[in-house]
């Protein structure tokens, strides 16, 4: 029994729980038609009679958090409430009538008039229609404009200025408090197609800032606001202009401001650099190199004879007889942490090397990196003494005899060559080297091993062609010397280095080459000789063991 009775207590419990809020109701009953039609749900739902008065019900078991609902109402939301927010009760029907939301008076048509504010469309419409209209009349899809101060009294365009033309077309409504203060009724969405933008729509409907910068000022194309510091229109103050307002206002097309800051340009202003004189002229300057458009130097800087080039040329821009003090203002590509400052030899780039490329650069301080930079690939390598460029590279130190490199005291005579070689100082102590090896397949004659360490021929492999093969017209990839080499140890491979396909098989007993490849009946005799002395050595070795036994016996 008393089970029975806890049972009938929690089911009561249960029943009280999941009964909604208690409203009252239109008539004596709690049917539809008395209360309001009832959404749609799963498990269906229904208005049951609750609290002590006439025409009181609730609904009789409120959908769990989540489930899906249609047709809600006013009134059962007030049984049956949503998630509050910020203090504000879930109890009325968003328009789509699918969940209770959290506004400060009903989503429907009977609604007081002009009292939607943005909270109450964001949670009636969702992102759909989420801003008050500026009357308060309604919900639009997107924000009012902020309101600015126009001419006159009224809001038209000609009071205000004309608008830009958007989809949907837009137009100026009027402050409710003050004469003379209008606003854009609806800002276009953040991305659309506009043209025909001014500063006084931008102020009513900026575009995304920059930082602290708002966008408040029209392009110069009149499709979007910008965050630049000043407007982008002829009234802008004279000589304010900067590098950001300028990629601001026109895009990469015209994203520098000019030196005196009076307008924009395609191209940067040089850096400052310092000229001879108090003026900016070529003569105290340096001569202009010659470009399209055409260059020239301005005053820069705060102090006298500080200069910079009006408008540095594109990386790919056609220049000729640029000098370093042009390059100092509009450097190249840099290699590293090595500045292109320099005007390379040819005058049409500047480029990164150590130093100046001119006549004027300290002696003997040439390197191969500076040689290529200056010079290009014509005359890419620096001399043994670093004085100058050559095209091609010093040769590898070697050893030579005694303690120079004089021929033929020293080292042997270079081969005969255009243009002319010779032994000079290494890099090394008491080391030589050819002063400049010849380009792949330059002909020469009289090449000899050293010279051939100093400037090797084409590897083999992992074979150096350190040697003169046997003409003396080239360095080879051989194993060993092709002049007086140790006995016997001629290949093949070092014979066809050595000596081409004219004497290009080893003898048999590699003491030399020779044209053609052993024989075979060659190689039986001498297989036939040590076999036969193989034989003769063995019966000498039984006749000795024979005696001995008979000596032991005997």
């Amino acid at each position: 029994m008393n089970i029975l009775k806890l049972l009938i207590v929690l089911l009561l419990i249960s029943q009280i729980v999941a009964l909604g809020a208690i409203v009252t109701c239109q008539g004596s009953g709690c049917s539809p038609s008395s209360c309001t039609t009832l959404p749609t749900a799963t498990p269906a739902l229904s208005w049951v009679p609750a609290g002590q008065a006439t025409g009181q019900c609730a609904i009789n078991s409120c959908p769990a958090s989540g489930a899906t609902i249609s047709g809600t109402t006013d009134l059962y939301c007030k049984s049956c409430p949503g998630t509050p927010n910020n203090g504000f009760q879930a109890v009325f029907a968003n328009t789509s009538g699918n969940a209770c939301v959290a506004a400060t008076a009903t989503c429907s048509s009977n609604r007081a008039a002009n009292t939607w504010n943005n909270d109450d469309c964001l949670a009636c419409n969702g992102n759909t229609s989420q801003y008050a209209k500026a009357d308060n009349s309604g919900c639009q899809a997107n924000p009012v404009g902020a309101f600015v101060p126009c001419q006159g009294s009224g809001c038209s365009p000609s009071s205000c200025i004309t608008l830009p033309t958007a989809t949907p077309a837009l137009s100026w409504i009027p402050s409710q408090f003050q004469t003379g203060i209008c606003a854009i009724s609806s800002c276009p969405a953040s991305g659309a197609t506009i043209s025909g933008a001014t500063d006084l729509y931008c102020l009513s409907c900026p575009g995304t800032p920059n930082g602290w910068v708002r966008a408040y000022y029209a392009n110069t194309s009149g499709n979007a606001c910008v965050a630049a510091t000043a407007t982008c229109g002829s009234n802008r103050a004279a000589n304010t202009w900067i590098d950001a307002d300028c990629l601001a206002c026109n895009g990469n097309t015209s994203q520098y401001a000019n030196a005196d800051k009076s307008g924009c340009q395609a191209t940067p202003v040089g850096a400052i650099v310092t000229c001879q004189g108090s003026g900016c002229s070529p003569s105290s300057c340096t001569t202009l190199p010659t470009a399209t458009p055409a260059l020239s130097w301005v005053p820069a800087g705060q102090a006298t004879g500080q200069c910079a080039i009006n408008a540095c040329p594109a990386s790919s821009a056609t220049i000729s007889d640029a000098t370093d003090l042009y390059c100092k203002s509009c450097p190249g590509t840099p290699n590293g942490s090595v500045q292109a400052v320099f005007a390379n030899t040819s005058g049409n780039a500047c480029v990164a090397a150590t130093a100046t490329c001119g006549t004027n650069r300290t002696a003997n301080t040439w390197n191969n990196a500076d040689c290529l930079a200056c010079n290009g690939n014509t005359s890419q390598y620096a001399k043994a003494d670093k004085s100058g460029c050559q095209a091609t590279p010093v040769g590898a130190d070697v050893s030579c005899t005694g303690t120079g490199c004089a021929t033929p005291a020293n080292c042997p005579a270079p081969p005969t060559a255009t243009p002319t070689l010779s032994w000079v100082t290494g890099t090394g102590t008491g080391k030589c080297a050819i002063n400049a090896c010849l380009a792949s397949g330059a002909t020469i004659s009289g090449a000899t091993d050293l010279y051939c360490l100093s400037c090797p021929g084409t590897p083999n492999g992992s074979v150096q062609a350190v040697f003169a093969n046997a003409s003396g017209n080239a360095c080879v990839a051989s194993t060993g010397t092709c002049a007086s080499r140790t006995a016997n140890t001629w290949t093949n491979a070092d014979c066809l280095a050595c000596n081409g396909n004219t004497n290009q098989y080893a003898k048999s007993d590699k003491s030399g080459c020779q044209s053609t490849a052993p024989s075979s009946s060659s190689s039986q005799s001498q297989s036939q000789s040590q076999s036969q002395s193989q034989f003769y050595s063995n019966s000498r070795i039984i006749l000795s063991s024979v005696l001995f036994l008979i000596t032991l016996l005997f």
